[in-house]
């Protein structure tokens, strides 16, 4: 629980001060003269907020939990490839060999 505690307070530190640069540098330049009619003029706290909570979770989920999807996906590959190879033989899950 403390590593993922710590995975995600240093994911929401390291996203906000990017943005921040970001979005300080870069709006002006960029948003402005493209979507001005679709900027509002203050700046909202609550959306901003609940936008960096909700996206620092789903990094950081995905971020720890790679190294089971990446293991998922690898043992899928080598089903398949052994599947092709050597056929599906007899399983209950896969049915008989055709």
């Amino acid at each position: 629980m403390k590593r993922i505690f710590v995975s995600y307070v240093a994911t929401l530190v390291v996203f906000a001060a990017i943005d921040f640069v970001w979005m300080s540098t870069m709006a002006g330049r960029l948003y402005q003269p493209v979507i001005d009619n679709m900027l509002i003029a203050d700046f909202r706290r609550a959306p901003a907020v609940a936008y960096y909570l909700l996206c620092v979770i789903g990094l950081t989920i995905a971020d720890l939990a790679w190294g089971t999807i990446l293991s998922a996906m690898a043992a899928a590959t080598s089903c398949l490839i052994a599947m092709r190879v050597f056929g599906r033989g007899e399983s209950p899950l896969l049915g008989a060999s055709r």
